[in-house]
């Protein structure tokens, strides 16, 4: 919640589904209303996630939910950041918010899947 001023001036801002309610407290159960509730908060662009759940993503021209490929593997540590990571290299090279958070749940899924 100390976050929560600074949320303005953030362009860009990854959370999960736990982050997300507590930055907003509110008890969302849906990526997509916490995404919503972050871009309320001042975030030019948000994106929340559950897991090996759902993602969404809002920003100025709307909102986009997205389920995962199928769940290939059980290891968890360590993809929500290949998420992050492979989401933000998409926006930067300019794909729009809908097809950077498909990039990101499929290198989520590649990463869970690894050895």
């Amino acid at each position: 919640p100390r976050l929560t001023p600074i949320l303005p001036r953030l362009a860009d801002h990854n959370a999960n589904q736990a982050e997300a309610n507590a930055l907003t407290q509110n008890p969302f159960t849906e990526p997509s209303s916490a995404a919503a509730a972050l871009l309320a908060l001042g975030v030019r662009e948000a994106v929340v996630t559950d897991g090996p759940a759902a993602a969404a993503v809002a920003h100025a021209e709307g909102e986009h939910a997205l389920s995962p490929p199928l769940d290939i593997g059980a290891r968890a540590t360590g993809a929500g950041d290949a998420l992050a990571a492979a989401y933000l290299h998409r926006r930067l090279r300019g794909d729009p918010p809908e097809r950077a958070l498909a990039a990101g749940l499929a290198a989520a899924a590649v990463h869970r899947s690894g050895p």
